[in-house]
């Protein structure tokens, strides 16, 4: 909406644009940020890493209409950032999200006109002339409109066959199972006090999970000089949790680097687009880039902040480091010549599998090994002394805009799609967003205190029907566990299959709108479970794949592909791009008649 209020003077002139935006929750903050949810739930990026307004970074045809940024904005109206970290609640989130949006709402000219209807679109049709009509749940009068824009952000599928089955074998033994979902919108009621619980995925849902299992049951944490304390309430289950690596997601950052390396250095998207017929691999062409530039920024750190404890200058380790493709001997010859202790050197297989050297463990024995490893990361994440690791975080946020961009120009395989979700994606996610250092500090609290146990990775959990409880096996773990209680701690991937909305369901079966489905020569096909929209212009496509010059759609439901919820100030952000694009497009629709 701001993008179509900053380009309508442009491209209408005087005519007037009457917009109707549809939402069940307050517009703004909508479902995720909504004020009546509990305020131990946070923000997890640094409050000064969010802003909603465009600045003279973001390359767009629109115009460029800078405003605060969420840090300056909790400066100057307030709010309850945690000093120590930087991060504030989704309360203070939500809050900053309705004042935008009702300042573009004040800034709008006269021509425009802005209609909200707190409630749901259920049905979109065609209209005459090409018109949309778009009827409501609330039993209001339809909306016409000549264009309508799906920006529904994350939408709720149905369980999936493991989950529908979990549901099931819970109902007749009268266990608790919790299917994936949003935090804030979980019944965690049906978790007993005492009870052992087992939380199947280690991100951010998980520590919303916990918190509200813990802090939401009336515990409480003490400061003393060994750091954190858990004061249990009595009303808070025994968590257990577990996840594909086994540990929770690296802690956040909160230092920077005075001169961190030029990125990008070996992987750019623009060195992959000479050629319209050569289709990129994602393992074979991307991934060995990935790796190098990687290890170039936190070496390029190391270097800078450790002198010392290097046998040679940088310029000549990095013309070494620039010669030789990444995992060659050669190039851990030279590595390991200028970096002669092995605990300095960037190791990406303990990222990849965090409790590799702990072997087969009991669960007493697991414990403070997991604790070591949090620990190590709030050092290296809170201490400037440790900044090489920030290094390397940088150099996986730059390989994440190239991986970006060359999924938005669509110069990947089908094979190396699939490839990114199993390969990059989640290693990303572990790595650069986790939780705020104070969460992890409580994690450890609670650890200590016998409140939540860590399981090990790459767990199997099945119903087992003769003891009529959940068990569950690790890799680490050499015995099983029996639970009565199952939650899956993670948000559920849209699949349009699955989806639950009924606007999307009903243009699904009637064929005005398909899943993306990205194909290889050879007949390999990748099923995304996103609705496919065109790469330019956002249009959606129907069964015949034609496009719907009428019909708009954008966000993480659809095959634009967008990897952030919200954009750093001074960085182009994609998003920014793409709506920018997105509104200009629909407003030459409307001009055109």
């Amino acid at each position: 909406m701001e993008r179509l209020i900053a380009n309508v003077a442009e491209l209408l002139g005087g005519r007037t644009l009457e917009i109707h935006v549809v939402d069940p929750y307050s517009p703004g903050s909508g479902r995720i940020w909504r004020q009546n949810q509990s305020a131990l739930m946070w923000l997890n990026v640094p409050l000064q890493s969010v802003t909603m307004f465009t600045d003279s970074s973001v390359d767009c045809d629109g115009a460029i209409r800078p405003g605060l940024s969420l840090h300056s904005w909790t400066a100057r109206h307030g709010g309850d950032v945690h000093s120590h970290d930087g991060f504030v609640s989704r309360l203070t989130q939500g809050r900053y999200l309705e004042w935008f949006f009702e300042s573009v709402v004040a800034q709008r000219p006269t021509t425009v006109t802005v209609v909200v209807h707190t409630t749901r679109a259920v049905e979109l049709l065609d209209h005459h002339g090409g018109r949309q009509q778009v009827r409501l749940a609330n039993g209001e009068p339809d909306v016409t409109a000549d264009a309508v824009i799906l920006a529904m952000g994350h939408l709720d599928v149905l369980p999936d066959h493991q989950a529908f089955g979990f549901a099931e074998f819970a109902s007749r033994h009268r266990l608790s199972y919790i299917p994936s979902g949003y935090s804030a919108d979980l019944d965690l009621g049906m978790v007993r006090p005492a009870e052992d619980v087992l939380i199947r995925g280690m991100g951010l849902a998980f520590v919303d999970l916990t918190v509200l299992l813990t802090e939401g049951r009336g515990g409480r944490y003490q400061t003393t000089a060994g750091g954190l304390r858990y004061v249990r309430s009595g009303a808070e289950p025994t968590i257990y949790a577990t996840s594909r690596r086994g540990v929770p997601h690296r802690t956040k950052f909160t230092y920077v680097l005075d001169d961190p390396a030029a990125l990008p250095r070996f992987l750019d998207a623009e060195n992959y687009t000479g050629s319209t017929s050569w289709a990129v691999d994602f393992v074979h062409d991307v991934w060995p880039a990935v790796a190098k530039e990687i290890g170039w920024s936190y070496y390029h750190e190391f270097f800078r902040a450790h002198p010392k404890r290097v046998r040679t200058g940088w310029n000549d380790f990095a013309r070494l480091y620039s010669a030789d493709p990444w995992g060659s001997e050669t190039l851990s010859r030279h590595i390991a010549a200028a970096v002669p202790n092995p605990a300095d050197r960037w190791d990406l297989d303990s990222v990849r599998d965090p409790l590799a050297r702990a072997g087969r463990a009991s669960l007493e024995r697991l414990q403070p090994y997991v604790r070591s490893l949090l620990r190590a990361d709030l050092t290296r994440r809170t201490s400037s002394g440790q900044s090489a690791e920030l290094g390397a975080f940088l150099g996986f946020r730059s390989a994440a805009h190239q991986i970006s961009e060359l999924l938005g120009n669509d110069r990947l395989t089908a094979r190396s799609e699939a490839a990114i979700g199993a390969r990059w994606r989640r290693l990303y996610e572990h790595f650069c967003s986790g939780p705020p250092p104070l969460r992890t500090r409580q994690l450890l609290a609670l650890s200590e205190a016998g409140v939540l146990k860590f399981l090990g990775s790459k767990v199997s959990v099945v119903a087992d029907e003769t003891e009529r409880v959940f068990s569950a096996t690790s890799a680490t773990m050499p015995s099983a566990l029996r639970f009565t209680a199952l939650v899956d701690g993670w948000i559920p991937r849209f699949d349009l299959r699955l989806t639950t909305d009924k606007l999307l369901t009903r243009l699904i079966a009637a064929g005005e709108a398909t899943e993306f489905v990205r194909s290889d020569a050879d007949g390999f096909a990748y099923r995304t479970g996103l609705i496919q929209v065109s790469g330019e212009t956002f249009e959606m496509i129907d069964r015949r794949g034609a496009a719907h010059r009428h019909r708009y759609a954008i966000g993480p439901f659809t095959s634009t592909r967008q990897f952030s919820t919200f954009t750093s100030p001074g960085t182009n952000g994609r998003s920014f791009r793409q709506n920018d694009r997105l509104a200009r497009g629909v407003l030459r629709t409307l001009e055109a008649g």
